[in-house]
């Protein structure tokens, strides 16, 4: 029996926390996970993040363990100054004490978890742990208020206290009291919750401006409900786990053994890739050497670091900028700080300070050093006189030593990298200057229509003498003018109605701007399906060549939302351009191509033929897909009446046949069964009945492939998925710069631009997620006759996987009654997940749940409730070629029936994570 994903390394944990009775499971990474023990926590990290007295701070086998005597400042550990996490998230900190003496006061003695809005300093929200003067030990739940940290009743007291003072000083007889010199009201009682045991989990669990505080320890093996808080929904900027000793009979020993966050968003640490043994490494990739994934270090041989958003590259040598930050500290005025370039040298400058204002005290800069003393020349050594440079000045600098890269993992070992970059971002592109005129500029003036006539003044709405009356700007109306259109292809947009369009770009002869409604700028078309995802639009050339020139684009949608984005041309534009009315524009409809295995594709459908299909993808590289290869074809229409829904709905359902759905004269959707001949010139060829038939592209809503076996493919595979929900998987064969190469299934050499890749999973290693395998077989019934088909990686209502208010990225969600296969091939030994119901069924919900290995029941669940919490799977399949998950009806019918497997997965029996 292996051990997975590093256990050995967390035993110490799992035997302190069982011998205290608290249930653990093999838990998953969260999205910012840090174990504190020696072999997780380097000393050079532990200097950066740890705070307080850091002689008191000890990196152990088992955790990061803290000796604080008595008076000693608050000492302890905070997460990296970059981390931010928002939206809901679960705050899980691991703790054992070893010594927590009787303090003189309340609160003397403490340990405890905080987070912070703006600083961990004043926490937003703190959890703590006390010994009481009495000696018990309590659990104390704080928020931070406008009092400075109290109590909600203190500052009601404090508030009535305020209150009397300032009625006695106006001359009012306040009843039941007001004398200054009666005795001070005692503290108000403290809201404390009976703790048991050394081994204790704190959790922070926010939904919506809610913040619980729940506790596991000798009491619960599950966290129990203990307060809540109310707070605003800001984002986190740190989280700390402290002790605190003011005023104990001895030292407080304590070890800190993890903290976990799972969070709607966590951002600041970078690229995160992660192994199968939930380790994870921050860095960007840089080179694919013999089957394994270089983390940092410097890129590949003729390669470039991978871009990433925002970075812009240095082209002055630190050298040179040393020089250059020298020669202008020679001219800078007084009273200025020359600063120097970001990896040049520092060079010295002299500040004359003005002399501060009265009863301003000055302070020094906190991180200025004074300057190093100078070295005694060497002998020999010229010097240079006056006006002279020293003769070295010109020469080359040392070559710095090459970064060390920060990992290097085997791609078997590889689950995934995920970049911070938002799946749903807003991107704009250019396309070119197609064969297309639907719009026109400004008009020239005298020339086109006649003027329109001026109407009478009214004197009633006339300025007053002296005011000019500013005439808004002519709407100039979008229609055919003789010239070809530029073309943007619009991506990531909000499923909502757009109100207004605005683009602007700036070319030598001055700024261009284009609307989409009103009057202001030259008008623009847009061409979208619905509120899908994409669109393009249409826009009149600029007078100058757009060549490498910067396009802002800002979008507003009727619900009062908005985005902007910017993007640089990379193709020309001629204002000059004439359309040519005899070659008019090739029919290429956008279309989403969805393959076998849940690969989506996205592009200009070029055409089919030889059983291929053509696809021109955003990144200019055409795609020659085998049908073969191909579940279906979704063609995006402006007035589209197929539904993404139903789309995937027909996709669930493949017959034998090819199915086309056409458009009848009617606007109807009419399914026709056949077979696919091809695409060409603008029509589609489809045999029906035997005979062969045709129809304009314009007419065609999409296709779905018939069914057939899937490919066996088999070796790693990296799924890449990039904005915009396009989801390409391939070999991944090598980093070159901006550009990631990979080879598909089917054989066709790819490269994705890197900067567009939000998100790399990888199957067919250690670890395979169930929802990267296909089921050979689905069994789909309802109790009162309304299906609801399972998903992968998504909840039945197509939002997030959600269970016990965590969210989850992988899984697969079921709905009673369901039986799904899959093929194992007796390659896997052990199979994993967390079991339980969809938040959205809010707590109802009764199922007979059962998973087999080869028929043979492996574990079973016959009245899984939907208010008991979700439950850790660890099932054997060695050797196994099937595995079966049967979710059936229970005592309650089928309502609430939203079974949620999150984290489902294979593990092959080499799964073991190698020494470090």
């Amino acid at each position: 029996m292996h051990a997975p994903r590093g256990l050995p390394r967390l035993a110490p944990l799992l035997r302190c926390l069982l011998a205290a009775g608290v249930s653990v499971g093999v838990v998953r990474a969260a999205d910012y996970g840090r174990a504190l023990d020696a072999k997780s926590l380097d000393q050079p990290t532990l200097d950066a993040e740890g705070f307080g007295d850091k002689k008191s701070l000890k990196r152990e086998d088992d955790g990061l363990r803290v000796t604080l005597a008595q008076g000693a400042e608050e000492t302890g550990w905070k997460t990296p100054q970059q981390l931010r996490f928002g939206g809901d998230f679960t705050v899980t900190a691991e703790v054992v004490l070893t010594g927590m003496p009787k303090p003189a006061i309340a609160d003397g003695v403490a340990v405890g978890l905080a987070i912070g809005f703006q600083s961990t300093d004043q926490p937003d929200a703190t959890f703590l742990r006390v010994v009481e003067p009495d000696g018990s030990a309590v659990y104390r739940a704080l928020e931070k208020s406008a009092g400075g940290g109290m109590d909600p009743m203190q500052q009601q007291m404090m508030m009535m206290q305020q209150r009397v003072m300032m009625m006695n000083n106006m001359g009012v007889v306040v009843m039941g009291g007001g004398n200054p010199n009666a005795a001070k009201p005692g503290p108000p009682p403290r809201k404390t919750f009976p703790a048991a045991g050394d081994s204790f989990r704190l959790v922070l669990r926010r939904e919506g401006q809610v913040v619980r505080f729940l506790v596991a320890d000798d009491r619960s093996a599950e966290p129990r409900y203990l307060a809540q808080a109310t707070l605003q929904p800001q984002d986190v900027m740190g989280v700390k786990l402290f002790a605190a000793n003011r005023s104990g009979a001895g030292p407080v020993d304590v070890v800190f053994k993890s903290l976990t966050v799972r969070a709607d968003r966590v951002t600041g640490l970078g690229t995160a890739v992660r192994t199968v043994f939930d380790r994870v490494v921050h860095g960007e990739p840089t080179a694919i050497e013999d089957g394994k994934l270089v983390v940092g270090g410097p890129p590949a041989a003729g390669g470039s670091p991978t871009p990433t958003m925002g970075a812009a590259p240095s082209s002055v040598p630190p050298e040179m900028a040393a020089a250059m930050a020298a020669a202008r500290a020679r001219v800078a005025p007084a009273g200025v700080v020359m600063a120097a370039p970001a990896g040049g040298a520092v060079v010295a400058a002299i500040r004359v300070a003005p002399a501060p204002a009265a009863g301003v005290v000055m302070q020094a800069p906190a991180n200025v050093a004074p300057p190093p003393a100078q070295p005694a020349q060497p002998q020999g050594t010229a010097t240079a006189g006056p006006g002279e440079l020293p003769a070295d000045v010109f020469a080359p600098a040392t070559p710095a030593e090459p970064a060390k890269p920060k990992a290097v993992i085997p791609l078997d070992e590889l689950e995934g990298i995920r970049f911070e970059r938002d799946a749903a971002a807003f991107a704009a592109r250019f396309v070119g200057q197609p064969n297309v005129d639907v719009t026109q500029g400004a008009p020239v003036p005298g020339k086109g229509d006649e003027p329109a006539k001026q109407a009478a003044p009214d004197d009633v709405a006339a300025p007053p003498p002296g005011t000019v009356a500013v005439k808004p700007p002519p709407k100039v109306e979008a229609k055919k003018n003789g010239i070809r259109d530029i073309q943007i292809a619009l991506s990531g947009l909000r499923p909502a109605k757009i109100q207004q369009i605005q683009i602007n770009c700036q070319t030598d002869q001055g700024q261009t701007s284009w609307q989409l409604e009103g009057a202001g700028g030259w008008p623009l078309v847009l061409r979208r399906s619905g509120t899908d995802p994409t669109a393009d639009a249409f826009l009149e050339p600029p007078p100058a060549d757009c060549h490498q020139k910067q396009f802002m684009v800002n979008v507003t949608y009727e619900d009062g939302q908005s985005a902007a984005t910017n993007f640089q041309a990379d193709g020309h534009s001629d204002a000059k351009l004439a359309f040519d009315e005899n070659s008019p524009a090739a029919a290429t409809p956008d279309a989403w191509v969805f393959l076998d295995g849940g690969d989506r594709l996205f592009g200009k459908l070029e055409g089919v033929a030889d059983d291929v299909l053509k696809l021109a993808t955003p990144w200019k590289q055409t795609l020659a897909v085998p049908l073969s290869r191909i579940a279906g074809v979704h063609v995006v229409l402006e007035d589209r009446k197929e539904t993404p829904d139903s789309f995937d709905r027909r996709l669930k359902a493949r017959g034998t046949e090819d199915l086309l759905l056409a458009r009848a004269k009617n606007g109807e959707i009419v399914p026709i069964s056949g077979i696919l001949e091809g695409v060409d010139g603008g029509r589609l060829s489809f045999t029906y009945q035997g005979r062969s038939r045709s129809l304009p592209v314009g007419q065609v809503e999409g296709i779905v492939l018939a069914d057939r076996p899937s490919a066996s493919d088999d070796g790693v595979l990296a799924t890449f998925l990039l904005l915009g929900d396009v989801a390409v998987t391939g070999r991944w064969k090598a980093i070159e710069g901006a550009d990631w190469k990979l080879e598909t299934p089917w054989g066709q050499e790819v490269k994705l631009p890197a900067a567009e890749i939000r998100e790399v999973r990888l199957r067919g290693g250690k670890l395979t997620y169930l929802s990267d395998l296909e089921p050979s077989k689905v069994e789909e019934a309802s109790f009162f006759g309304r299906l609801v088909p399972w998903r992968r990686d998504a909840s039945l209502s197509g939002g997030k996987l959600k269970m016990d208010g965590r969210a989850h990225d992988r899984g697969i969600a079921v709905h009673s009654r369901c039986v799904l296969t899959y093929e194992l091939g007796g390659g896997y030994d052990t199979f994993e997940a967390l079991v339980g119901f969809d938040d959205e069924a809010r707590g109802r919900g009764r199922v007979d749940f059962r998973v087999l290995a080869d028929d043979e029941e492996i574990h079973a669940a016959p009245d899984m409730r939907g208010d008991a919490p979700p439950v850790p799977l660890k099932l054997k399949v060695a050797g196994a070629s099937r595995l079966k998950i049967v979710v059936d009806f229970g005592a309650g019918q089928d309502v609430g029936d939203r079974v949620i497997l999150a984290d489902a997965r294979l593990f092959r029996a080499d799964a073991t994570e190698p020494s470090r």
